[in-house]
């Protein structure tokens, strides 16, 4: 027995020398290869490390956007499982000090068990994970904390939130840049990504490399956060005026404004309405009140609504009456139809009278068809009537039906909602929409109207119902930058070019008269001046002030299609202004050439009509008028600085032409200080108190024509004397119902600048009143002159005192008539005396409306500005009575556009 174990163990012992030989061999001839080979099968995680994204500053310095860092937390499965004691306590304390569902992290690492990376939360702050991350690090007091890591990022911070979003722009997930300068200067504010790797050196030992990331450089802006500030509140406060106004939805269209120094091109300021935060692009809160867009991008109409112009006197809180004589396809939307009857007899049959409130009649209404009654003032609630007789229906509305003569009497209503109280009672012509019940776009009795579909604006239930195309179409109208993305006509803020052009090619002198009755006739088209009574004999300074559109014709005429499209070419007019944001529209489409401009073309555009410009592209352009003809690149940057702040690029303004001489230049500028400080100047209400400026102000009427829709501009520059800054505002289609009124602009210019001209250091020039002086002292605004002088300023007025002084106002103007409602609607102004010679102004003469300030027209009962003649709804807008389309021919060859006084290719929107 002894021996056979004896042998077993010298065989045993034999096998492993042979062992060891074999392996002394291996190792002698392949170790390295197949060392090399274990190590290839091992796992080596490579960790990229993230760059910084580039910060962007306003000109002080103040921090636009910048980068925070953020961790991710990543679970490792694979480590986690490793030992069954490490699940506990790792999940407890992802629970505890996280706030991460264990149960699913325990689920997924058990379903995937060879995992190395998932994420389990996102963009966690440095506070958030500080608690993990101590217990992570201290092995001693934690050792069975295993299988997470965290991943480090970057998340792009706006600190001012909607402040100059449409400059800055966001990113996207991927920390791409999406708009303004994020967009445009992305590869700039991007760097590159490190990368910490493991390797095997020559004594294939395992070595950890860490390559450094390349942040991104700081991209300085022009704009300057204070000038911004006053501009979006200024914004801000108008849309809260107007929103809801004449339908749901935001205070205008779209709200733009740009203030630009003249001499530079810098933009110290850029916002359109509404705003968005980019920190929360996505937020459709403030999407609500829009003009909602379909999955093309399209702006939507809703349902089928009746526009036409409707005697105010028909109107004290709800809409007037639609009466009389109406045609057999008339009918409310039941179907119902009556007998056609003679428009405006008393015995015709109105198929349907549709009244709210207290309403009268303008015609005479006929016998009884059906009618409903609309609205909550003067009858109780919406109530229908139907075949009921037309006195019988007045009755229901509170309205008297017999008043044929145009002079409709109004009943009294608290609830007006429809048009602005102090219209009520007036036999003015103006704008209304009735409910989308009615469907029919019949209207006589001399009624001026068309059906029409009205726009469709966003609402929170309207999102709801939006599919994910139309959703993100929605976002990205919301993003858009007006100042820069959208065309429109610019209307009379178009003048001064007009003008500027006649003097700097010969055409003009400047110092030439034309005599405006009213109208001028171009081929076999009248096109009349927004004043319909004519200015008589002007000069051109005057024809500025005034905004006469005759004479501005009559000066394109003198200059000639050649010269025209010249210098439109000059100002840049249908070429990009390559501001450094992207998204700037291209308009060459838009613009006339001088071989398809018609002599009518000629005509329209001379005042600004038939063509489409940008904002960016007009205030480039008329900083070159008033600053002795110097064309400056637009510029929203400034300069470029590394991460660390060393200058690499400076940008310098860059002069692109010269589109006028100094001596034009010097004539338009002294023109444009007659529109704001001129007897007859449109621009008055820009003034801001103490200053003095020049400017011009825009009406433009948008297509379809005669829709009475607007957009309502004024381009003006402070100080007057020494222009520093350009200030161009736009309001696209107030939210009102009668839109053509340029001061929706002007008050806005004067809002900013009261405040924008003493925050940039610019002194007071002018005398103050003692009105401006209240109006100062209201607003905090302490009065700033060179020489340092005191101004004695009274004390702010309080909500108190504003109501005492209101309510002296009223009882004085009560008298002994009780309530000044029940005055206002029996009073009517008598008209005046009417000489064989009517006076040159002869709307001065015109009594004034005490609700409105408008005076009142007797011969038409139409609301007219007691200081320029224009009629309310007039405006400087393309009046010409039985257009046709022309041939072509003219002054210029090539396809003539369908419609006078229309841009050659409508842009959307």
């Amino acid at each position: 027995m002894k021996k056979k174990l004896l042998v077993l163990f010298f065989v045993v012992l034999a096998a492993f020398a042979g062992l060891g030989v074999r392996l002394f061999a291996i190792e002698k001839s392949n170790g390295e290869a197949y060392r090399r080979q274990v190590l290839e099968q091992q796992q080596y995680d490579s960790v990229t490390i993230p760059y910084r994204r580039g910060l962007i500053l306003d000109r002080n310095d103040m921090v636009l956007a910048t980068s925070e860092k953020v961790y991710n937390v990543i679970l490792d499965s694979n480590a986690l499982l490793r030992d069954e004691k490490y699940m506990e306590p790792t999940m407890n304390a992802l629970r505890n000090d996280l706030g991460i569902d264990t149960a699913a992290a325990k689920s997924y690492a058990e379903s995937h068990p060879d995992s190395r990376y998932r994420v389990l939360e996102k963009n966690l702050t440095y506070e958030q994970i500080s608690a993990f991350r101590d217990k992570l690090n201290d092995k001693a007091s934690y050792p069975d904390i295993r299988g997470i890591w965290f991943e480090e990022q970057y998340r792009r911070q706006y600190p001012n939130g909607t402040l100059a979003s449409s400059v800055t722009g966001f990113t996207t997930t991927d920390n791409s840049g999406t708009g303004g300068i994020e967009e445009y200067y992305n590869s700039v504010l991007s760097g590159t990504n490190g990368r910490e790797y493991g390797y095997q050196n020559a004594d294939s030992t395992l070595e950890r490399t860490t390559i450094a990331a390349k942040d991104g450089n700081t991209v300085c802006s022009t704009i300057d956060s204070g000038v911004q500030t006053i501009v979006e509140d200024k914004l801000r406060q108008f849309n809260e005026e107007y929103k809801d106004g004449a339908h749901p939805g935001n205070g205008a269209e779209n709200l733009g404004c740009i203030i630009m120094e003249v001499n530079t091109g810098k933009v110290l300021a850029m916002a359109d309405y509404p705003f968005f935060d980019p920190n929360d692009p996505r937020n459709t809160d403030v999407m609500i009140g829009m003009r909602e867009v379909d999955e093309k991008g399209k702006k939507t109409n809703g349902e089928t609504e009746m526009k036409r112009r409707v005697s105010v006197g028909d109107i004290a809180g709800g809409i007037g009456g639609v009466s009389a004589g109406t045609t057999e396809e008339t009918a409310v939307e039941s179907g119902e139809s009556a007998p056609a009857g003679d428009s405006g007899t008393e015995n015709g049959a109105a198929g349907n009278s549709v009244t709210s409130g207290a309403a009268g009649t303008t015609g005479k209404v006929g016998a009884a068809g059906v009618a409903e009654v609309v609205g909550s003032s003067g009858a109780a609630g919406a109530a229908a009537v139907a075949e009921a007789g037309a006195a019988e229906a007045a009755d229901a509305a509170g309205a008297d039906a017999s008043a044929g003569d145009g002079d409709s009497q109004s009943g009294s209503s608290e609830d007006s909602d429809v048009l602005p109280e102090g219209l009520a009672g007036r036999a003015e012509m103006a704008e209304v929409v009735l409910p989308s019940e009615i469907t029919s776009d019949v209207f006589e009795t001399g009624y001026i109207g068309t059906g029409f579909i009205a726009p469709k604006y966003v609402t929170a239930e309207s999102i709801s119902f939006m599919d994910t195309e139309t959703l993100n179409q929605n976002y990205y109208a919301l993003w858009k930058n007006f100042c820069i993305n959208e065309t429109y006509e610019p209307g009379s803020v178009a003048k001064p070019f007009t003008v500027a052009s006649g003097i700097d090619c010969g055409a003009i002198r400047g110092d030439e008269s034309y005599n405006c009755e009213g109208l001028l006739e171009v081929g076999d088209h009248k096109i009349y001046c927004h004043n319909r009574y004519g200015d008589g004999i002007l000069n051109v300074s005057q024809a500025l002030e005034r905004s006469c559109n005759v004479c501005l014709m009559q000066i394109a005429f003198a200059q000639g299609v050649e010269n025209f499209t010249k210098y439109q070419d000059v100002f840049g007019f249908g070429l990009k202004s390559n501001v450094d944001l992207a998204g700037e529209s291209r308009t060459e489409s838009l613009i006339y050439t001088a071989k398809n401009m018609r002599r009518t073309d000629l005509a329209t555009n001379s005042f600004g009509q038939g063509f489409n410009v940008t904002m960016i592209q007009m205030i480039s352009a008329f900083c070159s008028l008033i600053n002795g003809g110097n064309l400056y690149q637009p510029m929203v940057v400034d300069r470029i600085e590394t991460s660390d702040g060393a200058t690499i690029e400076n940008m310098q303004p860059r002069l692109v032409k010269q589109t006028i001489s100094k001596t034009t230049s010097a004539k338009i500028r002294s023109y444009l200080y007659q529109v704001v400080f001129g007897e007859n100047g449109t621009g008055k209400t820009a003034r801001p108190c103490g200053y003095a400026i020049g400017g011009k102000t825009g009406t433009a009427e948008t297509l379809p024509r005669k829709n009475n829709e607007y957009v309502l501009s004024f381009m003006g520059y402070a100080p007057a004397d020494d222009p520093q800054i350009a200030i161009y505002v736009v309001v696209d289609r107030p939210n009102v119902y009668i839109q053509d009124d340029a001061k929706f602009a002007t008050r806005i210019v004067k809002e900013v600048l009261q405040e924008v001209l003493p925050y940039l250091g610019i002194y007071m020039t002018e005398p103050l009143s003692e009105k401006e002086k209240q109006e100062l002292a209201d607003k905090g605004i302490s009065p700033i002159f060179e020489d340092g002088r005191n101004v004695d300023m009274p004390e702010a007025e309080t909500e108190e005192t504003a109501a005492e002084e209101e309510q002296k106002a009223q009882e004085k103007s009560d008298g002994d008539s009780g309530k000044g409602k029940e005055k206002k609607q029996d009073a009517k102004p008598e008209a005046p005396v009417v000489e064989d010679i009517e006076p040159k102004e002869p709307w001065k003469e015109f009594p004034i409306d005490p609700e409105t300030g408008y005076a009142i027209d007797p011969k038409t009962n139409a609301l007219v500005d007691p200081n320029t003649g224009v009629t309310v709804m007039g405006g400087e807008f393309l009046h010409v009575e039985d257009i046709e389309p022309q041939e072509q021919g003219g002054e210029g060859e090539g396809e003539a556009p369908e419609e006078i006084g229309v841009p050659p290719q409508e842009a959307d929107g």
